[in-house]
């Protein structure tokens, strides 16, 4: 099973509100995911898009690597 992307953005969100006591840099509380303008939420998403492609071109690389042995 893959997630989604947006499962993926909301996923690192929610680790990030954990790490950080659900508290912003300014000290208010972080907003839940549902609450978050869209535009905060994308950037979530994109940020994990970029995490899950690095990963993958790293595994990839691996594989081929131990390919050629």
């Amino acid at each position: 099973m893959s997630l989604s992307n947006e499962d993926l953005g909301r996923a690192a969100y929610e680790a990030y509100a954990q790490a950080v006591d659900n508290t912003s840099v300014r000290g208010d509380d972080l907003w839940r995911w549902s609450d978050l303008p869209q535009r905060v939420a994308l950037a979530w998403i994109t940020a994990a898009i970029a995490v899950k492609t690095r990963v993958a071109i790293e595994e990839r690389a691996q594989r081929e690597s131990e390919t050629e042995r």
